[in-house]
């Protein structure tokens, strides 16, 4: 468990699983942050489940367009069962 919490497939998806909470948090689709934040459909799709590594760029258009900073993305608490429930 250690590793795989040291792993970088566990940062991406706890900072996919933060994304899509603040998204659904605030009532809105995955098309509706897509283009109010200029971020690719899919792409976001893909940070959300873990697949794809962010940009920091990508990551200021998602924070602002979810009135959010970028740091509150970083506080991880979940834990394995998130990963698994995505």
């Amino acid at each position: 468990e250690d590793s795989f919490k040291n792993s970088e497939q566990w940062y991406r998806r706890q900072l996919g699983i933060a994304i899509k909470r603040a998204r659904e948090a605030q009532g809105l689709s995955l098309r509706s942050l897509a283009l109010m934040s200029n971020v690719d459909y899919k792409y976001l799709w893909r940070i959300e489940h873990g697949n794809a590594n962010v940009t920091v760029n990508v990551l200021i258009k998602l924070g602002a367009s979810l009135e959010k900073k970028v740091s509150e993305f970083f506080s991880f608490e979940a834990d394995e069962e998130d990963y698994n429930r995505g």
